[in-house]
């Protein structure tokens, strides 16, 4: 395997997570629970992600009983033709961006409401918090009782960036050309930035 395309740098996975915040959750103990759930990083200090869950899912008796937890998430990504690249002899291929993340989950009833304003803010690109529940109302008390917020600790990193590394300048700058002002090319020039 390419390891330029595992050498990323940490702020690069706390952006992938950030702009493709809709994760799978995969509990240890039962990977047919696993659940689509929308997470991000937190700010501050160790790696670490938040999210909540539907109290009545399964997977989260599961994780009160086993905490351990891998949580896949996919950036952006495209098909590249050889017409991209203007070279017919030029193999097909598939650019994306994405982790997975192994770690345990610690419950943080207490946190919940938080940790959805927290989401819903960065969602809606807003700097206040609040008015997600300022809007709704009763509804968000309501709706909040039916979640709980948890933190999730990273032990084991496994980033997988495949942005062209491997190909010449000259057909990076294709591949890039081609998707300016897609998420895909955005990833592509950050990671251009690291190196």
């Amino acid at each position: 395997m390419n390891t330029a395309f595992s050498d990323v740098a940490e702020d690069s996975v706390r952006a992938l997570v950030a702009d493709s915040p809709l994760a799978w959750l995969v509990p240890a103990a039962a990977p047919e629970e696993a659940r689509l759930m929308p997470c991000l990083p937190v700010e501050q200090g160790k790696f670490r992600i938040e999210g909540h869950l539907p109290i009545a899912a399964p997977i989260t008796a599961i994780l009160r009983t086993d905490p351990r937890l891998t949580i896949l998430f996919k950036g952006p990504d495209a098909y590249i033709s050889p017409r991209v690249v203007g070279d017919e002899r030029w193999g097909p291929t598939w650019n994306f961006a994405s982790v997975a993340l192994r770690g345990t989950v610690d419950f943080q009833e207490h946190r919940t409401q938080s940790i959805v304003k927290r989401l819903t803010a960065h969602m809606e690109g807003s700097n206040d918090p609040e008015w997600i529940a300022r809007r709704m109302g009763d509804r968000f008390d309501l709706l909040s009782k039916r979640i709980v917020g948890f933190e999730f600790t990273v032990e084991v990193c496994k980033p997988r960036f495949k942005l062209g590394q491997d190909e010449t300048e000259e057909t990076r700058q294709k591949i890039m050309n081609h998707f300016p002002d897609s998420p895909l090319g955005a990833a592509m020039r950050r990671q251009d930035d690291q190196t």
